[in-house]
């Protein structure tokens, strides 16, 4: 379907399809056609600079739940996750629903669904300053420490969603899949995404559901060394550290 839609696009479609070789079949399961041309003219128009791409918009009217489009393409780099949603939330927005995808070529391609902290829809001011403001903190690298401190749950809770932490193989044998149940409240997904830089663990696929008070989170991760956990000490300390930042009201 996607290709049938670039057709109306003034962009090429041989260099649509050498790009969508590289991005993977992945990319295309979790992404729907409009997003994806949107997203593929973007990147060809981006062409071989070296800067992030970040693009935002109003989400398409899909008849389920509103919010912004975010889309951020750029080299992979370790702690990308968490810079980009520690971002997002000292700027007071709240993701509620993200794919982060890595490409065989060794690109990210993430997208995210963004709200205000109270539910109302960014305006055009806010998804400028967004833009800005990712933008510059992505293309420095070597001020991702920064973004690394610990983020103070803003609000305290009565806990109705007791936190849950699963991990096993993923089919491949690739990854450890790491599947979070948690209260949504603000902070956490910047603290979970904290967490796994501590311990030095690579995020290469996620995705982030929120379903009223309850997230739902599911990382597919890997050790310094690309490989899947495979002590249990190493699950052990993922797991506890993870219970313990959540589970306090």
């Amino acid at each position: 379907q996607a290709t049938q839609l670039i057709l109306d696009q003034p962009v090429s479609t041989l260099a649509a399809q050498r790009l969508w070789t590289q991005i993977g079949d992945e990319y295309f399961l979790r992404e729907k056609p409009t997003d994806s041309i949107w997203h593929t003219r973007a990147i060809l128009q981006h062409g071989s600079s070296i800067e992030p791409l970040v693009l935002i918009r109003e989400q398409l009217n899909n008849g389920q739940q509103k919010g912004t489009q975010l889309f951020v393409y750029t080299r992979d780099m370790p702690n990308l996750f968490a810079v980009t949603v520690n971002v997002l939330e000292r700027l007071g927005f709240t993701v509620i629903d993200a794919n982060i995808i890595t490409s065989a070529h060794g690109f990210s391609l993430d997208t995210y669904v963004l709200l205000k902290q109270n539910g109302q829809a960014l305006s055009s001011t806010e998804q400028q300053l967004i833009q800005q403001r990712l933008s510059a903190a992505l293309s420095q690298p070597e001020h991702f420490s920064q973004y690394l401190e610990p983020s103070p749950l803003l609000e305290q809770h009565i806990i109705t969603v007791p936190t849950q932490v699963q991990l096993a193989n993923s089919a491949d044998g690739f990854y450890t899949v790491v599947a979070i149940q948690t209260q949504d409240q603000p902070g956490v997904l910047a603290n979970i995404a904290r967490i796994f830089a501590q311990f030095k663990f690579s995020i290469h696929h996620a995705r982030i559901s929120t379903y009223g008070d309850r997230v739902e989170d599911t990382f597919h991760i890997s050790d310094a060394d690309g490989l899947p956990l495979s002590e249990a000490s190493q699950c052990f300390a993922l797991q506890s550290a993870l219970l313990s930042a959540f589970s306090q009201s």
